[in-house]
């Protein structure tokens, strides 16, 4: 009976022992399954990224504005690159390719500008003299009317360039980067106004959505939501606004470096800051160009001054429309 009991004893061990190795053997196959089907579900999604950034970029290049951003932005890159490479090895095969990549690139975008200051001119002709904001009209006109100062000469520079007129080539460079310069200052103003109007409006509209909330239990309850969802429409549109405000504002700080320095030559900032700076404000520009989902406010479709009866001034009831305050895009000013 003892061998008996004992035997079977040992039978039940093996059994329980089999019992768990064939748990483990499954548990081990599932977790790896579990693996294999994140791995694919990580690389559909990957794939998926790709074609979606793809057809983004696809969709900038398209435009004249996207092109010579992403120019402008690989032109910074190539500089970028030559500075890292030169202290390391000054005699890398790199260093001559990269430096004609960026000045194929330059000249390349100065090409695709010829005549463009005709654009500038419709611009003053038909919007900016137009605008009921008067801070606006003032300053507006004047950044539009240095682009096209701008675009002027940098025009003549390209041609003195190539040797297809006798005029002073540095001299017209010269004047390019003065009037590059001053739309670059004059285009801070109009972000840093546009700014403080979007404030303003967004602290109103928040005072006013606690006044809601504080509001007695005798008052029209539908009344009360529909401006409630009508005060959230707003700031949601308004915080779209800001999103563009700042990404301009940002844009046009980091260039107000590079066109000071190449007004002036002062040689304090060094290049390799000024290459750094051209690179953040490009890829600043191109977000701003970028598509986004049909649900996100577009950042490229907000409603300007210009194509409204309503006034931007920050004292006037009117401009409190179901959009928000209407605030005039930034006019994309061709950069060095």
């Amino acid at each position: 009976l003892g061998t008996r009991n004992t035997s079977t004893t040992n039978r039940q061990t093996q059994h329980q022992n089999t019992d768990r190795k064939t748990e483990r053997h499954l548990g081990t196959d599932t977790m790896a399954m579990a693996m294999v089907q994140d791995n694919r579900q990580g690389l559909k999604v990957l794939f998926l990224g790709s074609l979606v950034f793809g057809k983004n970029l696809l969709s900038v290049l398209e435009s004249s504005a996207g092109r010579d951003k992403i120019y402008r932005g690989a032109a910074f890159g190539a500089k970028i690159l030559v500075s890292l490479i030169e202290p390391v090895s000054p005699k890398s095969a790199w260093i001559t390719p990269l430096n004609k990549l960026a000045k194929m690139l330059g000249d390349g975008r100065r090409l695709f500008r010829l005549l463009k200051y005709f654009s500038s001119l419709q611009t003053i002709l038909e919007k900016t003299l137009y605008l009921e904001d008067p801070f606006l009209r003032v300053f507006s006109t004047l950044k539009t009317l240095s682009q096209l100062i701008f675009l002027y000469h940098d025009q003549n520079y390209f041609l003195a360039q190539i040797k297809l007129t006798n005029s002073d080539a540095e001299r017209k460079k010269y004047l390019a980067s003065c009037g590059w310069c001053m739309s670059i200052a004059f285009a801070l103003v109009c972000d840093l106004y546009e700014l403080s109007v979007i404030l303003i409006h967004i602290e109103r509209l928040t005072t006013r959505k606690e006044k809601l909330k504080q509001s007695g239990p005798h008052e029209d309850k539908d009344l009360i939501n529909t401006e409630a969802r009508n005060i959230q429409v707003r700031m949601t549109n308004l915080r779209a606004k800001l999103k563009v405000s700042l990404c301009n504002l940002t844009k046009n700080a980091f260039d107000i470096f590079i066109a000071i320095e190449a007004v002036f030559a002062w040689g304090k900032i060094p290049s390799n800051a000024l290459n750094y700076f051209g690179l953040i404000s490009s890829i600043v520009s191109t977000y701003l160009l970028w598509p986004v989902p049909k649900s996100t406010p577009s950042l490229s479709a907000l409603p300007s001054v210009s194509s409204s009866s309503s006034s931007a001034l920050p004292g006037q009831d009117k401009s409190f429309s179901m959009a928000g305050p209407v605030l005039p895009r930034d006019v994309s000013t061709p950069m060095f």
